[in-house]
């Protein structure tokens, strides 16, 4: 298999970030908190090496389901 670069950005980077800002750790429980006053609602747009994907910005907090990605 040859090898094949990654073209992704730095920009991509940035914005995939993005998507996980507003998540907090509870110090006192261990739990995943989501503080929506720390959450980015921007748009999120990656590069054409991702098709130039946009996350839509989210104002209400991510579904309890959300909790894997940090646990």
């Amino acid at each position: 298999m040859p090898w094949v670069m990654s073209q992704y950005t730095e920009n991509d980077v940035k914005e995939a970030a993005k998507v996980l800002t507003g998540w907090q750790i509870n110090g006192a429980t261990y739990t995943a908190v989501f503080n929506l006053s720390r959450h980015t609602t921007t748009n999120k747009t990656f590069s054409a090496f991702f098709n130039n994907t946009v996350i839509t910005g989210r104002i209400l907090p991510p579904p309890v389901t959300w909790n894997w990605l940090i646990c």
